[in-house]
């Protein structure tokens, strides 16, 4: 049977961090996820049409993207692309119309450690 250093329960972005920073120090780790996909709320599923892709917890990929520690990790070499659109938050009205935003990462806003 193998033995594990450490076991992360979640594959999640934390429950990736973690086992991230845990294998990096040369420990032997085991993530272990409930679902079907591993990423927790960055996880991006095709929820309505075929060849839609839709956030499955949305509100987690920005952090992601602005998180320091996630800009440290080579993810492009593992298939990770961010797509930027051009109104990424909508939120609609009664009357048809509907508001939008962008999502920038302010100098300084995450602090790790």
């Amino acid at each position: 049977m193998s033995r594990y250093d450490a076991v992360v329960v979640g594959s999640g972005p934390n429950g990736l961090a973690a086992a991230i920073v845990l294998a990096q120090t040369g420990r032997r780790v085991l993530v272990r996820e409930a679902q079907q996909t591993l990423g927790g709320g960055m996880r991006t599923l095709e929820l309505t049409l075929p060849g839609f892709m839709h956030d499955v917890c949305s509100a987690v990929h920005p952090l992601g993207i602005c998180s320091p520690f996630f800009r440290t990790l080579p993810v492009a070499e593992h298939g990770l692309e961010w797509v930027h659109p051009s109104a990424p938050l909508a939120h609609p009205f009664d009357d048809g119309a509907a508001a939008g935003g962008a999502v920038e990462c302010p100098a300084g806003l995450f602090h790790d450690g």
